[in-house]
């Protein structure tokens, strides 16, 4: 067999294919993709605009990651109270030795009263939040005061 003959081979199969496929090719790819859609479902085949689903559930999923960032952030905060709070307790400790942390946890807290902005008012994470950076803040104004002296 020559190369030409295979070649009039793969042209007419081809050809073949085409001509099979013109009668689909006539209708538009919408108009059959829901016709498949409704034979497959037997419902009728909802458009674009009616799936709204993916979208509500992409925003959930960067509220949740959101969510998720404060909350880690809150939990790191929370650490750095523990560690002031274990400093305090320790009569070991001196007052002196406390002051950094004391600075870190007002820095921190500043950083925290940014993020709980980002949460919606009426969210039970912020009413957390506004607590615990109340809570910081009396701390900080606390110890900078001197009652601890």
């Amino acid at each position: 067999m020559d190369i030409e003959d295979i070649t009039k081979v793969v042209i007419a199969r081809s050809a073949k294919i085409s001509s099979a496929g013109k009668e689909s090719d006539s209708k538009e790819f919408g108009a059959v993709l829901k016709e498949v859609s409704e034979k497959t479902s037997g419902r009728p085949a909802q458009s674009v605009a009616e799936i709204k689903e993916p979208l509500d559930m992409r925003n959930d999923l960067c509220t949740m990651a959101v969510r998720r960032a404060i909350c880690d952030r809150l939990g790191r905060f929370l650490d750095t109270l523990e560690l002031y709070q274990k400093q305090l307790e320790d009569p070991f400790v001196k007052l002196r030795e406390i002051g950094p942390t004391v600075e870190r946890v007002d820095a921190e807290r500043d950083e925290l009263m940014n993020m709980a902005r980002i949460l919606p008012d009426k969210d039970e994470l912020r009413d957390i939040y506004s607590e615990v950076v109340i809570r910081a803040a009396l701390e900080v104004e606390r110890f900078q005061r001197g009652d601890y002296v």
